[in-house]
This record gives structure tokens, sequence and C-alpha cells, in this order.
């Protein structure tokens, strides 16, 4: 559970299970004012949508309410979320948890596939959940690295190999 870690740096091991299509997501948003003046505002949250009435009062007639999002001129990043679910050997419930990671970084985006294994250090977000009082919590990536998959090798006896031989070898 992230929710006590809020603001903290964090790595997490375990499984790529999803990972989203890379696209836009608008950082600084450009609003301009019936009378040409554009005035930028900072996005905070994780999805939230710029609002003409997040722009205020025009700096230059003083109007407010008369504004446009224009999103030519905005700020734009890339964006992905990776999905990552606890190694299986490492959980201690019957489901093993997952944290969802925003990736905004050019140089992170398409860095691993799904089942690959990675670790990912990253910064504790949290904002409130849209319908109750619950609160949803997730990494900002900082880096994303895959990591060897892990097998134990087994010593098979010559013996052994004649057996799986013979099955393989069979019709049934």
């Amino acid at each position: 559970d992230l929710s006590g870690m809020i603001g903290e740096i964090v790595g997490i091991e375990g499984v790529v299970r999803h990972i989203s299509a890379p696209r836009g997501r608008v950082r600084n948003a450009l609003f301009r004012c019936d009378c040409g003046e554009g005035v930028m505002y900072p996005i905070e949250g994780r999805f939230t949508r710029p609002s003409v009435s997040d722009a205020g009062t025009c700096p230059t007639c003083g109007q407010s309410g008369n504004w446009t999002y224009e999103i030519e001129g905005s700020d734009v990043d890339s964006y992905q979320q990776i999905r990552v679910q606890e190694p299986p050997e490492g959980s201690t419930v019957e489901r093993p948890r997952e944290v969802d990671i925003d990736v905004v970084e050019e140089d992170l985006i398409d860095k691993c596939s799904v089942g690959d294994r990675v670790t990912v250090i990253g910064t504790v977000r949290a904002e409130p959940a849209k319908n109750n009082n619950l609160v949803e919590t997730w990494l900002d990536g900082l880096t994303v690295r895959k990591t060897e998959n892990k097998f134990d090798e087994e010593n098979i006896s010559e013996e052994d190999r004649k057996i799986i031989g013979t099955i393989a070898a069979r019709d049934d």
C-alpha cells in the first residue's frame, strides 16, 4: 500500500501487465482571451481537464470568462501508463497487487513490454477518487529498467533425458 508514502521516492520490482499507447498529456494549457491575450495555466493533477474557469481575469482587458482553450499552443508531454504487478514469488496475498506508473519522459516511453520483469523508481503521488473518500495512488516514473527473468537451472541426468525423449516421441 503506497498511501503512507505519498511524496516519497520508492523502488518497486514486478512484472508488466499492461502498457497504454503513448499519447500526449497537457502540462501547461494555453487560454486565449477574446482581446487576443494568451495566458499559460499549469495543469495540476493526474487527469485534470483544462477548464476556461482556471484562467481567471485577463491581464490586458480585465475581463473574465472570455477564454478559449487552445491545444495547439499548450505544452504537451509524451505520456504512457504502465501497470506492474508484484512478482508471484514475492506476493503474500492470493492475488498479487498492482501499481500504475505514469511515464512522462520521452526516453522512458516504450522501454518495456507486457510480461517483462522491471524495476521502477518513482515518486508516489495521490489524489482523491472521483466518487468516494478513497485515495488513488500511483508512481510518477523516474526510471524503468528491465531485469533478467530468473529461472532455476535443473541438472537433468542422462537417464532422465532418455525418458523425456521417449515420452516426447510418442504419438499419444
